[in-house]
Formats: C-alpha cells, structure tokens, sequence
C-alpha cells in the first residue's frame, strides 16, 4: 500500500468532513447564507479534475431542471430578484456538483460510513443548538457580517435573520403565549425542521453502526435528547416526516426479514413516546394539535395563491417568489411555504415536474435496495416528500438529500454480481467426470 492510496481517501473524508464542519462556523460568524453555498463550488473544481465523471441512470431529469431553472431568470423584473436568483442557482448547481463528487467515489475513496458519520456530527450540532435554544430562547449575538453590511440591508428582516445568531425563534403565539421554537443553526425553526429530519436517518446508520460501548450509549442519547427540541418546535410537518418515514422504513425492513431487530427498535420508540406523554411534552404536543389559532389558514391563503399565479405562468414561473395579495409589507411571499411552491411558482409546472421526476426516480429505484443503510438512505428521500410541502431546503437541506440519493445509486454499481454456482459455471463433460 502506497502513501497515495492511503493521502487520497483521506483527502476525501477530510474535504466532506470539512465542508459540513464550516456550516456551523459561518453561521457564528452570520455568514453561512452567503459563503457556504461559495464553498461547494470546490466541488466543482474537484470533478474538473476527475476523468471520466459518470453520471446515474435519469440524471438527464435533474439537467432538465437545471437547465429550466436557469431559463426562468427571463421573467425576473428587479436587481434584488436576480441575486437572490442567483442564489438560489449556486446551491442547486453546487448540490448537483457534491451529488457527483460523491457519486463518483469509491468505497475506499469516501464510506458510505464515513459519510454518516460526519453528517451525524452536524446532526448533533443541530440538536445541541436546539437544546440550548429550550433552555435559553432568547439568547442571541451580533455577528461580524452585522458589522460589515450596511444597515439599510439589516433593515430587511430576511437579512437580518440571516446574519443574525440566535438560538430559537419566539415570535410563534399559536398557544396563546410566546413559545421559544429552536433554529440554530440556522435563520428560521423551519429550517432547522427540515435539516434535522433529513439527517435522522444518518444518525441512526451511525448508531447501528456504531460497536457497543460508550460512543453507541452516546449516540442512543443523542437520539433520545434529540426529542426535546423536536417537540418543542413545534414544527408539526417535521413530526408526519418523521412519523411516515418510521412507518416505512418498519415495512421495508420487515420485508427483508429484519424482524427481530425491528421489533427491538419499535420498542424503543413506544418508551420515548410514553416518555414524552408522560413528561411536559406531552401536553405541549396535545395543545399544537388541538390548538384552533394556527398557520394553516395563512399557509392555505399562499398555497391558493401559488396555484392562481402558476396559472398565469405556466411554463417558466416567475423566477423568484411573488408579494403576497393578502397581506402588508410583513407578510410571507409566495413560494416560501415549502420547497415545492418555490419551485412551483419560480420555474413553472415543468420545473417541478423535472425535479419531482428525479427524485421519485431515484426512490423507485432504491426500492429494489435490501440492506438496512439502503433502506434508510430511501428513508431521507420519504422525509423530503413529506418535508417538501411545508418546508423549503434551501440552503442546507437539499444537499443532505443529494447526498442520500448519490449513496443510494453509489450502492447499485457496486453491488457484487450474483456469482453461479460450481456446478453450474463447469463444462457439462467435466461435471460427469466429477461425479
């Protein structure tokens, strides 16, 4: 074994590694809105480097959407609307480029092991932060992108969420009191919602993983603790993710005849769902979903008007999300309620028709998949379905989801090929000589 073959796979791991490890650290900073997506372009620059690059089976669907997303800037109007559209392309185009760069990585080069483990290192960043957001839901910094920006930008609310630490958001009233909702790392409870459910699954891989002993009882309370902030949220789209994927991922690994460990795993659940009824959360939990005062009646008003506005528009959108007809200068836009309005409304019927397609495609495939990690990687892509209606994953989100999709279609190539039995692959002459 030379020094190269073992320099490369660690080149690799430290770059996946590093490139998460930097979201927490911007953010600190108020800059991961805007230097993080800037970051994965050094994954662009790795694949020019890589001959050949392969791409999966129904890769042209998601070019597709790339190519109609793009095409979609012809019906911006303003300066504002053609950065923020340019923000947005960074993120799918970079995604694009981690979603090869690990695609195109060997086992040797990047384990899948390796992988989930640091996505479950940001998993626990994430669930610390929210901790903490429970404890201390008013706490917050300035950071040093506050001291650089001009303070007319600051005077937009978007902006200043963005460049703003804090650690949960407590303007939420549902419950007739101001409930303190964790979001750090990032700008909005939403966000934290949508990028905590789609690394549940990594986080489990890791444990099951993980060899008995103190780093599995660490990562069992992890998981454990993670219920705290999950339920605090009060993020109820994050709770059906969680909920549908369980049941899926319990009739896919009953399927493939993991029952004995599946019934162990169940059993842990109904104890951390009696935990929660029986402790605070519970009644928390019951208020959420009984209470009368909600954002269902704001969030149907801007679904309506995503359908009425795709309407007239049909083919390329409008490149960007619309003001809102019901409300003030403060109220949401449409598009923002979830990462298929935005596309909706931003690149028109063809752009989520691309974009679903890639990813039901992948799903279908993975299907077909019957180990535990194959399972759970479909898992993520369960969590998105649902997440998708009520969250948008820009810009953290959507590269945890291409990161399970290029596992997943990784998995497929690699997979041995059936080898034929002995008898079977002899000449027939010599199988008589034998016998």
């Amino acid at each position: 074994m030379t020094a190269h073959s073992i320099a490369q796979p660690l080149a690799y791991r430290r770059t996946f590694l590093l490139f998460l490890a930097a979201y927490p650290v911007l953010w600190v900073l108020g800059l991961a809105y805007f230097m993080w997506p800037l970051i994965a372009i050094g994954f662009v620059l790795a694949l020019a480097g890589r001959r050949p690059v392969r791409v999966s089976p129904g890769f042209g669907l998601w070019v597709l959407f790339l190519i109609w997303m793009l095409a979609s800037a012809t019906e911006l109007s303003s300066g504002q609307r053609y950065l923020l559209f340019s923000w947005r392309a960074v993120i799918y185009l970079t995604a694009t480029a981690l979603f090869l760069w690990v695609y195109n990585a060997s086992e040797d080069e990047l384990p899948a092991d390796a992988v989930a483990r640091a996505l479950t290192a940001l998993f626990a960043v994430a669930v610390f932060c929210g901790v903490l957001g429970v404890i201390d839901p008013t706490a917050s910094m300035d950071s040093l992108a506050q001291h650089l920006l001009p303070r007319s930008w600051l005077s937009n609310t978007t902006a200043y969420a963005y460049v703003h630490p804090a650690l949960a958001q407590i303007q939420f009233k549902a419950l007739g009191h101001p409930i303190g909702r964790p979001m750090a790392p990032f700008a909005y409870t939403n966000q934290w919602a949508a990028t905590v459910g789609v690394l549940m699954p990594f986080a489990v891989i890791t444990t099951l993983r993980s060899r008995p002993g103190v780093r599995r009882h660490a990562l069992v309370g992890l998981l454990a603790l993670s219920v705290v902030p999950i339920v605090v949220s009060l993020n109820r789209g994050l709770w059906i993710a969680l909920g549908v994927a369980l049941v899926y991922a319990c009739v896919r690994l009953a399927a493939i005849g993991y029952r004995r460990q599946l019934s162990v795993a169940l059993m842990a659940v109904a104890v951390i769902a009696v935990g929660v009824a029986i402790s605070p959360l519970g009644s928390l939990v019951q208020s959420r979903v009984g209470s009368e005062h909600s954002s269902n009646s704001t969030r149907a008003s801007l679904y309506q008007q995503s359908f009425a506005g795709v309407a007239s528009s049909p083919l390329l959108g409008y490149g960007s999300p619309q003001p809102s007809t019901s409300g003030g200068t403060g109220a949401a836009r449409v598009g923002t309620q979830g990462q298929f309005y935005l596309i909706l409304v931003s690149h028109g019927i063809p752009g989520i028709v691309f974009y679903l397609g890639w990813f039901v495609f992948t799903f279908l495939h993975a299907l077909r998949r019957r180990t535990v990690d194959e399972v759970l990687w479909s898992s993520v892509l369960v969590i998105s379905f649902v997440e998708m209606m009520v969250y948008d994953f820009l810009p953290l989100t959507i590269y945890v989801i291409v990161v399970a999709c290029a596992l997943l279609w990784r998995a497929r190539i690699r997979r041995p090929q059936p080898v034929r039995s002995t008898a079977a692959a002899m000449p027939r002459s010599l199988v008589r000589a034998t016998s």
